[in-house]
This record gives C-alpha cells, structure tokens and sequence, in this order.
C-alpha cells in the first residue's frame, strides 16, 4: 500500500485511485473472500 500512496502523491489524485483500484482487483481476484462489496471496500481502504 505504501507504493501506492507514494504514486498518488507524486502523480496525483486520478492515478492514485485508478492503481489503488487496480490493486483491490487484483487482490480480489487472488483472494475472493468479502461479505458484501461495500464491506470488502471499507475493510481494504480504511
């Protein structure tokens, strides 16, 4: 996660959210355990 934050900072609010999107998919590909999508998200990015 810390990669990611360095990106945003450096490249901005658009590139920052479009990786850290990218990550939560890939994460979630890999390991397919969430309850609800709204839960998965506030668990992962809170």
């Amino acid at each position: 996660m810390i990669p990611i934050f360095l990106l945003a900072l450096r490249r901005g609010i658009k590139i920052g959210v479009l990786s850290s999107l990218a990550f939560g998919l890939i994460v979630l590909i890999e390991e397919p355990f969430i309850y609800h999508p709204v839960q998965g998200a506030l668990l992962r990015y809170i």
